[in-house]
């Protein structure tokens, strides 16, 4: 299982929608009606004034336009007796009236409240049996009602995520590093989408919506395609200036190793050059007398019994070349060297007598290069084999002859 199929959302068909059964009601019941007909309070206290009204209009026509003579005693008397009829059985009498009647209602509130709970006490049983079916049904109205907008309200939002996760497939191809592959993948499956019944009256929008991403991803693809296909030229032609780079860099160390070996070349062509003439110029020099070998003088100085050396004086002959060429091949049996006997034969070649004839040296001009050759054929044989006493002997002669050859000075720190 790829992982490239979790990029994208799996859009699900949206779940069916069960159907809403209503909820039996029972009929209304007959309203019944009591007539009750109660006198207002209003109307009770004002028949109780208006009951006055034709004595208090016979009082003020008794005493209506009666001039008394209040300058006389009689007179003063009569007006007040008439004032005080109108005052107590007119003014003072409704004023009375008034505040019992006022005393009245204020006990009449209590007395109308205990009476009004005691009848209402009645019929309320009954009023709030009824007023809670009524209420109960209002409520479960409600309900039901809340209900199917939430029902509706989660069909609507089921429907809208899922259009959303159309979209998405849009958003999830612009992320970065999106690959023109996954994007096909996203492609492939976006178009596989189906939108049925269940879709309901979002099956066209989600149609409509798939098209249209659909539409953009497949630019995106393009884009991608062309990006990745410009990518890998650009990789290739990186890959291609390194390894040019690389070469020029392998073919420049190489020019740089063989201008450095050429520069030692130079510098040891030169050396030699010098070194040969520098031999050429002390070869050029007058030679001095060579000094003779005298075995006889050596082996004396060592113990050993005399060695028969045929050649001339200070000169060896071929056949005793080859014969020292022949020992230093080859290991002499014999007692070990010491270091005291290099000593002594070191001095027995020094003591060979000079040359007093005034004659000019046998003619030996060996080059420099054959020199070289026979003293490095000399210490190979002295490192390879430990000599002994006759074969040191013939090599210290040998030294000796070289020395005088090359015009070599000896070396004075002879091991003791």
């Amino acid at each position: 299982m790829t992982t490239d199929l979790l990029d994208f959302p799996t859009i699900d068909a949206p779940p069916p929608v069960a159907a809403q059964v209503p909820a039996p009601v029972a009929p209304p019941a007959a309203a019944t009606t009591v007539a009750v007909v109660i006198p207002s309070i209003k109307e009770t206290v004002l028949a109780q004034f208006k009951a006055t009204e034709a004595d208090l209009l016979a009082l003020a026509e008794k005493y209506r336009d009666v001039a008394y003579d209040v300058r006389t005693t009689k007179g003063m008397a009569e007006a007040i007796a008439a004032r005080a009829d109108l005052r107590d059985n007119g003014r003072l009498a409704l004023t009375k009236a008034e505040e019992r009647v006022k005393s009245d209602v204020n006990d009449l509130k209590k007395v109308m409240g205990d009476e009004v709970k005691r009848l209402v006490g009645i019929v309320k049983p009954v009023h709030d049996a009824i007023d809670a079916q009524i209420k109960a049904e209002v409520q479960r109205k409600a309900d039901e009602k809340a209900e199917k907008a939430r029902i509706e309200a989660e069909r609507i939002a089921g429907h809208q995520e899922r259009l959303g996760k159309i979209g998405n497939y849009l958003t999830h191809c612009q992320q970065y590093g999106m690959t023109a592959a996954r994007i096909q993948v996203g492609i492939d499956k976006l178009a596989a989408a189906t939108f049925g019944p269940d879709w309901q009256e979002f099956a066209v929008p989600a149609a409509d919506l798939q098209c249209k991403t659909l539409e953009a991803m497949r630019a995106l693809h393009a884009t991608a395609v062309e990006r990745e296909a410009e990518a890998l030229r650009l990789e290739a032609q990186r890959e291609e200036q390194a390894r040019v780079a690389e070469a020029q860099a392998e073919t420049q160390r190489q020019l740089d190793a063989a201008a450095e070996v050429l520069r030692a070349q130079q510098a040891e062509t030169a050396r030699q050059a010098a070194e040969v003439a520098a031999a050429q110029a002390a070869l050029a020099a007058p030679t001095p007398a060579v000094r003779e070998f005298h075995p006889a003088a050596v082996d004396a100085a060592i113990g050993n019994p005399p060695f028969d050396q045929t050649a001339q004086p200070g000169v060896q002959t071929p056949a005793a070349q080859g014969e020292v060429a022949g020992n230093l091949a080859q290991p002499q049996p014999g007692a070990p060297f010491t270091p005291g006997d290099a000593a002594a034969a070191s001095v027995a070649g020094d003591e060979v007598a000079p040359n007093t004839d005034d004659s000019p040296a046998p003619s030996v001009t060996p080059t420099v290069h054959q020199l070289l050759a026979e003293a490095c054929d000399l210490l190979d044989s002295w490192v390879s084999t430990p000599p002994t006493k006759k074969r040191a002997v013939e090599c210290f002669a040998q030294v000796s002859r070289l020395r005088t050859l090359g015009n070599v000075p000896r070396y004075t720190n002879t091991p003791t």
